[in-house]
Parts: structure tokens; C-alpha cells; sequence
């Protein structure tokens, strides 16, 4: 037992020392948090002339016919998901871990989503990064105003991994 104790005490020493380190290190440091600074987010343009939209509930109910096609949508965006690293944040380093998640549409929003979701639809199809939302245990901000007005998606309805459907191409616009 005597002869690992040199060993279990240099992989201790190791592990508080890459804790640290990446904690320093990391791309949030506590005067940077999410929640202290303000969201660049991308201003939506209004809606030029176009086929009425269909009402999110109305597309969620038929939303089998629509796979393949291109459509028009009209909802409410909000952010869905929240999944985080899970480094252990030292001392005052409180913002240390990364988190993400997606924009969606959805009916209706007051607010992020959380389980049980109600129906809601996905902007983008991986590798489409455009309407991710990334933060830190703070908050997130997101590529887009997610102010909960009405706006309009065109884009198409596809399956993406899982068979998960969601609005590829999309293009958004304010009524």
C-alpha cells in the first residue's frame, strides 16, 4: 500500500491542478458571465410580401403532409435545451462552464422551454449553427431577438438525426 501512496498523491495533486486550470482558463471568466454583459442578436427584418403563413398549431397538427416542402410559418420563437459542461467552478470563478441551446418555434413562449416541452419546432438542421444559443450557468444569448412577438419562418420541414422534425433553410421575418 506504501508504494502507491507516492502515485495516488501526485494523480491528486494533477487533478486539482487541471480543475484549476481549466476553470482559469475558460472563455467566461466571472467578470465576463453571460447575465453581466449584454446580447449581440441579430435584428429581425419585417416580412415582404409573400402566401399567407399557416399558424404554428395548424402546421404541428399536419405536420406529417409538410415533410419535404418548403412552407410559411407563423409563431412565436423561444430557446429550447440546456446542456451545459460540468467543470467544477473554484472559488469566485462562478461563469466556468459552457451552455447551449437551440431556437425554436413554438405557438406561443413566456419564456426558455423546459420539460415537459409543449410542440415546438427546431430552426436548423446540424451542422447549421445560425440559431444556437450559448452561455455559461448565467444565461445564454441567442442569434436572434427572442423578444416572444409573432414572427414568420419560411423555410423547409425536414427530419434530422433521431427523426426529429425541423424548419431547415430557415428564414425569419416580423409580420
Amino acid at each position: 500500500m506504501d508504494v502507491l501512496q507516492p502515485y495516488a498523491r501526485s494523480l491528486l495533486t494533477a487533478l486539482a491542478l487541471a480543475i484549476t486550470t481549466s476553470c482559469a482558463a475558460s472563455p467566461h471568466p466571472q467578470e465576463s458571465c453571460t447575465a453581466d454583459r449584454a446580447c449581440d442578436t441579430t435584428p429581425i427584418p419585417r416580412c415582404s410580401e409573400g402566401p399567407e403563413p399557416l399558424a404554428f398549431d395548424e402546421l404541428y397538427t399536419s405536420r406529417e403532409q409538410h415533410v419535404g416542402q418548403p412552407i410559411r410559418v407563423r409563431g412565436v420563437l423561444t430557446r429550447a435545451g440546456n446542456a451545459c459542461t460540468r467543470r467544477a467552478c473554484l472559488g469566485e470563478q462562478q461563469c466556468c462552464n459552457r451552455c447551449e441551446g437551440r431556437v425554436v418555434l413554438t405557438a406561443s413562449a413566456s419564456g426558455p422551454l423546459s420539460y415537459p416541452m409543449p410542440p415546438h419546432l427546431p430552426l436548423g438542421a446540424p451542422p447549421d449553427t445560425r440559431w444556437q444559443c450559448v452561455g455559461d450557468e448565467t444565461g445564454q444569448c441567442c442569434s436572434i431577438a427572442l423578444d416572444g412577438q409573432p414572427v414568420v419562418v419560411q423555410a423547409t420541414l425536414r427530419r434530422g438525426p433521431g427523426e426529429i422534425l425541423m424548419l431547415d433553410e430557415a428564414q425569419v421575418c416580423s409580420p
